[in-house]
């Protein structure tokens, strides 16, 4: 799914993330631990699959991909590793549109 990302939907989802608290100077309160096995069938419950269909072509896309490759991920193959970055960053921010609560979940199953 390739979505068109506009000046006035970017600063509209801008508007909608928690601030941070003065008091405490941290965003919004901290998730519980998932930790046991309960916790972790319910943070599975409200999941979806990683969507390695989502991608984009918009420069700003490309612009921030970039950033946080040369930030964090540089050696290996650039071309492979800068294309899979931007799959999951692009699904991690179309999930969080749509639902802030919901997790991506990621077989490791080789069967899968």
């Amino acid at each position: 799914m390739d979505r068109k990302l506009t000046d006035d939907a970017l600063e509209r989802e801008a508007d909608n993330i928690d601030r941070p608290n003065a008091e405490n100077n941290s965003i919004g309160e901290v998730p519980p631990t998932i930790n046991t096995p309960r916790t972790i069938a319910e943070a599975l419950n409200h999941s979806k699959p990683l969507d390695v269909h989502t991608w984009s072509e918009h420069p700003e896309v490309n612009g921030f991909v970039n950033e946080i490759y040369e930030a964090h991920f540089l050696g290996g193959n650039e071309k492979i590793r800068k294309k899979h970055l931007k799959v999951v960053l692009l699904d991690l921010y179309v999930t969080w549109c749509c639902d802030p609560n919901l997790k991506i979940a990621v077989s490791l199953n080789p069967n899968n």
